[in-house]
């Protein structure tokens, strides 16, 4: 339906059966402190492979997945010297051995750097000793990478690389990262200069970041960029929305501008935007702390294809399917899959701009930076929507629809199975 058309919602709950499933119990749901050390693991059996991402579902609920919590990205180019840049991997494994046993990885060490965040966002400096690394709970069937002998010598497929924001950190999507992985693709989350996790200020740019990232799964796993796609938020979005080359899709959220050259147009693009984002606004801006802006809407919907060197715009502009986020408007998108989708959230409890993160990064900043909230706004320092989610809480009921509606509209792209417009 045309976006003019789109009715504002009330965001109602889902129905169990369009839920993100949470694998892991009740009980391991709220974040815990730990020390500063690495990923929390346990011992566990033998677990199930994987499937390819052709569409197909899982064979098991349990399927293998060999997580890397401390891989590295070496970053060239002038001044950088090879600088390391930390993220994370999931890859679909297959086990050598019957009676293999694995060390099953059940939860993520999360860091928050209140250290970074004051200085970024505040100008002044709080002691890294206040920074904090918690336990967040993983889905079930994870396995330390080093268990999964096999899954490095896969060759081919399909993969993601997930793209933070602004102050963001490599496990904000983290339930996007887990419902791919099951459906077979390798995920990779670099952290970005900007991390809100990483004290330190890195040189390298984001740009440059998500090259070594194609590299690393072109040279470890024989994965062409066509066949990578680039899930981002925020900040991300612009970095997924700007990234040369052709890609296998892009997923944009709740970050999108068309005044810039861009190879996006001739990829498969969903770009998911809210009326209920006070940063980056799906309405016209006249000022404010990010200056004007035409707002994401109609940044979306006059996006044009540009000539190859970027110089110049020509007449073809990308034709849109559009859905309002409601429940049934996303399992509409998951099942018609257009190759070119926009997702426009309006009306009375619209997503703010972090409610598209993960419910449990999300519940860490409230408990680490709730406290900070009273002077921030003394000092009128921006806090990128985070005392909107403060009320809201609402990351698990905006995810539980979206993430199987991304999930399914990646594999029919990725499968050249697409509707045609």
């Amino acid at each position: 339906m045309p976006l003019d058309h789109v009715q504002p919602h009330s965001m109602p709950m889902r129905h169990p059966e369009h839920s993100v499933v949470r694998s892991y119990p009740e009980s391991r749901q709220r974040v815990r402190s730990v020390s500063m050390a690495p990923t929390v693991r346990a011992r566990s059996g033998r677990a199930s492979a994987a499937p390819s991402p052709s569409g197909g579902t899982s064979s098991s609920p349990q399927a293998c997945v060999a997580f890397d919590a401390d891989g590295t990205l070496a970053i060239r180019g002038p001044g950088l010297n090879g600088e390391r840049v930390k993220m994370s991997m999931w890859v679909p494994c297959s086990p050598s051995g019957e009676e293999q046993q694995q060390e099953a990885v059940t939860t993520y060490a999360h860091r928050v750097s209140l250290a970074k965040v004051s200085k970024v966002l505040g100008g002044f400096t709080i002691p890294a000793f206040f920074d904090k690394v918690t336990a967040l709970p993983a889905a079930s069937g994870i396995v330390a990478s080093s268990a999964a002998s096999s899954a490095d010598a896969e060759r081919g497929g399909k993969a993601v690389i997930l793209l933070h924001g602004y102050l963001g950190s490599r496990y904000d999507l983290v339930d996007f990262a887990e419902a791919l992985v099951k459906e077979g693709f390798i995920v990779i989350a670099p952290e970005f200069a900007d991390s809100r996790s990483d004290p330190a200020r890195s040189l390298a740019s984001r740009g440059a970041i998500l090259e070594e990232a194609v590299a690393l799964l072109a040279t470890r796993f024989g994965i062409a960029r066509a066949d990578v796609a680039l899930i981002g938020h925020s900040a991300g979005a612009g970095t997924a929305l700007q990234a040369p080359g052709r890609f296998a899709a892009r997923v944009l959220v709740a970050g999108f501008r068309s005044d810039k050259p861009s190879d996006a147009a001739e990829d498969p693009l969903l770009v998911i935007a809210s009326g209920g984002d006070r940063v980056i606004s799906l309405y016209p801006t006249e000022g404010g702390r990010f200056g004007p802006f035409e707002g994401i809407k109609s940044a979306v919907l006059n996006f044009r294809r540009r000539s190859s060197d970027g110089s110049a715009l020509n007449e073809d502009v990308v034709a849109w399917a559009t859905f309002d986020g409601s429940p049934e408007s996303l399992r509409t998108l998951a099942a018609q899959a257009p190759r070119a989708a926009f997702v426009a959230y309006e009306g009375e409890g619209a997503p703010c701009h972090i409610s598209f993160l993960a419910a449990r990064t999300n519940d860490v900043l409230v408990q680490t930076l709730g406290p900070l909230l009273p002077v921030a706004r003394l000092l009128d320092v921006p806090v990128l929507d985070f005392d909107v989610y403060e009320r809201t809480r609402d990351s698990d009921r905006v995810l539980g629809d979206l993430v199987p509606a991304v999930r399914a509209w990646l594999i029919a792209q990725m499968a050249g199975q697409t509707a045609k417009l």
